[in-house]
């Protein structure tokens, strides 16, 4: 992994854990301007995570033979077994502690589609969420997998046509199926499609060519673009692609430091676990009258221990065992170092 995307990916984990701090703590309302700057802004974490996720799917299978069976369960390794595990403490919490978990729910069938990344109507009546809410966007990275995994069934010339046209299909013609297919209907489905052409540009060296100076432009001109949010600029996330491409292109400036590295990897269980420990932390400050920083500080963390417990216990050691096996298999043939 590049280090600039690890450090991305850490930034994007945590201005999601800091997105639904203000949700969870002040509903969006309230908060100093800190607070408030992540409540309006927070949310452009998920469109950094799925256009990374597109530029790291096509990138690291660009020169790989693969096949599709083994791409899904290098996929369903990496994904299922943290999401497993907090999908199931939120059911558990849920069965056991009455309002601990506001706005859930618990029914069988509805667990079991939650932790099978099919989207349904949440018996709450929030809407298209899974039992671990911030799981919705699982179910989008996995109709990704799918397609991407179906185009590897191609000759590979066709393949970014393939997931242009699987992508477009989800879209605008699945979606429309209406029912829990309408999930699909969100744009949010074309970033992986932007990732995957960063991803192009990438393995092509085109990328590779920006120098520092273009680079610093173009991270001012994304800083101008998503600001524009504020004034009602309907393309502020535009922004959000300049970062990744300034960030990959000065892939040398970005050394790899110890700390950056563990937040990136422990990126996804942050993302997991955060609104579980942002919660119980929201009941435990009502009861003792906790100052909103100190909650804060010990909300952040408890979800730092908790991800590292959980890449540390679940993700590396699951992934590893079935890549490990997968690899010795020698149906992978990797790209030369």
């Amino acid at each position: 992994m590049l280090n600039s995307l690890q450090i991305l990916r850490a930034i994007a984990a945590w201005i999601v854990v800091l997105h639904h701090f203000g949700q969870i703590f002040f509903n969006f309302q309230g908060g100093d301007r800190f607070i408030q700057f992540f409540s309006n802004y927070g949310m452009l974490g998920v469109d950094l995570f799925f256009i990374i996720s597109g530029f790291v799917i096509y990138y690291t299978t660009a020169s790989k033979s693969v096949t599709p069976s083994h791409f899904m369960l290098l996929r369903l390794a990496r994904i299922v077994p943290a999401y497993w595990l907090f999908t199931l403490l939120t059911a558990l919490l849920v069965y056991s502690f009455d309002n601990v978990i506001p706005l859930t729910k618990l029914e069988l069938g509805f667990l079991l589609k939650s932790m099978f990344f099919l989207p349904a109507a949440n018996p709450s009546g929030i809407g298209l969420y899974p039992l671990l809410t911030v799981g919705w966007t699982l179910n989008f990275e996995m109709m990704f997998y799918l397609v991407f995994s179906l185009t590897l069934f191609l000759p590979r010339r066709y393949r970014l046509l393939g997931v242009f046209l699987g992508i477009l299909l989800v879209q605008m013609g699945l979606s429309r199926l209406g029912g829990a297919f309408s999930f699909y209907s969100s744009k949010l489905m074309f970033e992986f499609l932007i990732g995957v052409a960063v991803g192009v540009m990438y393995d092509k060296g085109w990328i590779q060519r920006i120098n520092p100076v273009l680079a610093l432009g173009m991270t001012s001109a994304s800083i101008i673009l998503i600001l524009g949010k504020e004034y009602g600029f309907a393309y502020f996330k535009l922004g959000i692609p300049l970062v990744v491409i300034a960030a990959i292109s000065q892939e040398k400036l970005f050394r790899q430091l110890m700390f950056t590295r563990a937040l990136g990897d422990w990126s996804y269980s942050t993302y997991l676990c955060h609104t579980l420990v942002l919660t119980i932390v929201y009941q435990a400050s009502i009861l003792w009258g906790l100052h909103t920083y100190v909650a804060l500080i010990a909300g952040s963390a408890a979800v730092v221990l908790i991800s590292w417990l959980s890449f540390t216990i679940v993700e590396r050691n699951v992934s590893t065992a079935i890549k490990q096996k997968l690899q010795g298999s020698r149906t992978l043939t990797l790209r030369p170092s």
